[in-house]
């Protein structure tokens, strides 16, 4: 599995987060073919390039919004660092 590091979140502070996506691809198929997963998000199915860059922004965009999630060691979480 890879992991994808988000960096800024839109306020112009910077942070980061990974969030783990796991990607099946259908290596028989053209255009190339799948569905993607981050680790506590819906399955995205998709087709050719743009159809996995747009699952790729999807799955990050709703990982970054999760109230739950990781921070890197070393950094807050976002929900800490907004609570203050």
């Amino acid at each position: 599995m890879r992991s994808a590091r988000v960096t800024g979140d839109g306020s112009g502070m910077a942070s980061t987060q990974t969030t783990r996506l796991t990607l099946e691809l259908d290596s028989v198929v053209e255009p190339i073919t799948g569905r993607m997963r981050a680790e506590a998000g819906p399955s995205r199915h998709f087709v050719g390039w743009l159809g996995l860059a747009a699952a790729l922004r999807g799955a990050l965009g709703e990982a970054a919004a999760r109230p739950d999630r990781v921070s890197e060691p070393g950094t807050r979480p976002a929900a800490a660092a907004e609570a203050e």
